[in-house]
């Protein structure tokens, strides 16, 4: 309003004023991470509000902003806490938004692995994965750098050197070298065939160009009369004709065999004197069975005169023993020199039966 003091007239209008308090909005990402496939990251603050009186500032305390600190979208290198401002140069108002950026350090370490190398002979092994230290699963698996599995075993596997590289989930890597190679021969030598006498024993003599130790297998088929069927040279004492079949088999898992066949003379064993002289001077006394071998027991001993009669007998006892035998008399009276006849059932260790017979010189 306007008034003319001289002549007290006046006048008024009126004028509408505008208030600009229209504030901008800034809006920056999700918090994000460092990591070994990802050294940069670009910030992204494209929600925020735009125009030509916007300007924008980013800054922080415990990060690193390599470059364009002053636009949407800046690049950063440094794990921490980035804070992001938008100025409206014209009428003042601000806003601010802020980020954490951490840094994932978990990437794979190392790994752990097994491999079965081919044996003398063959091409091919496997690779069996154990387990990774450290890095961000689940794992996949590579030896050729092109295709990637989850499975953690190869098989088969070529002859030749490889590299295995693990790939976590977000890509880091770890790469370590590996051979498949063919392994020396295992060889197993035995002798083809051994001969004893029935009740003998032999060593069966297993040649390996392996330490016993270094075999995870040993076993003999059968393993009927030997003092062990799990190692290498057992003492065996068949009875009859055995072929015995050796199987090994060493820490990798490579296996041979061989056999040898024992053969087992059943021939008696048994010596039994065509003379004797019972005087009484302490020498070849006494008619008995001795030097034997493979006879489990005698079971009947007889001796008989010229004429057919009867003048010792004993069951059923051990062989080779003097005071089982005859002393050369008959009902308590010695006899005269001359030629007797005997006869021996015998019972031998594998439990056959044989009939021996022959004469003997009673001498004085």
């Amino acid at each position: 309003m306007v008034n003319d003091t001289e002549s007290g007239c006046s006048k008024s209008d009126t004028a509408t004023v505008l208030e600009d308090i229209e504030m901008p909005t800034a809006v920056v990402g999700e918090e994000a991470q460092l990591n070994c496939l990802n050294p940069f990251l670009i910030l992204d603050a494209g929600g925020t509000s735009q125009g030509a009186d916007l300007t924008y500032f980013w800054s922080t305390l415990d990060g690193n902003i390599v470059s364009d600190e002053t636009t949407l979208f800046p690049k950063i290198d440094e794990p921490g806490l980035y804070e992001f401002e938008v100025f409206n140069e014209r009428n003042g108002c601000s806003d601010r938004d802020s980020v954490v950026i951490t840094f994932n350090e978990k990437v794979p370490e190392s790994v752990s692995f097994d491999l079965k190398q081919p044996c003398f002979g063959e091409i091919r092994g496997s690779l069996f994965i154990d387990s990774v230290e450290s890095g961000n699963p689940p794992f996949y698996f590579s030896i050729d750098q092109k295709f990637f599995f989850t499975s953690q075993i190869f098989d088969p596997v070529p002859i030749g050197n490889y590299t295995l590289t693990i790939r976590d989930e977000i890509g880091c890597e770890l790469d370590t070298t590996f051979s498949i190679f063919e392994l020396e021969e295992l060889i197993l030598d035995l002798e083809p065939e051994l001969e004893i006498k029935l009740g003998e024993s032999v060593t069966l003599p297993a040649l390996v160009n392996r330490n016993e130790s270094d075999l995870s297998e040993i076993q003999w088929i059968p393993n009927e009369k030997l003092n062990c069927d799990d190692c290498l040279n057992p003492i065996a004492t068949p009875f009859k004709s055995t072929l015995y079949k050796l199987n090994i088999a060493d820490e990798n898992g490579c296996e041979t065999s061989a056999s040898v066949n024992v053969k087992v003379n059943l021939q008696a064993c048994v010596y039994i004197p065509n003379a004797f002289s019972p005087n009484g001077d302490g020498t070849n006394d006494i008619f008995f069975i001795n030097g034997v071998q493979n006879i489990e027991r005698v079971i009947k001993f007889r001796v008989f005169n010229r004429w057919g009669e009867l003048v010792f007998e004993r069951r059923d006892f051990a062989p080779n023993d003097p005071e089982l035998g005859w002393d050369g008399t008959h009902r308590g009276r010695g006899l005269n020199t001359g030629v007797f006849t005997w006869m021996a059932e015998s019972e031998f260790i594998d439990g056959r039966k044989e009939l021996f017979a022959g004469d003997v010189n009673l001498l004085k």
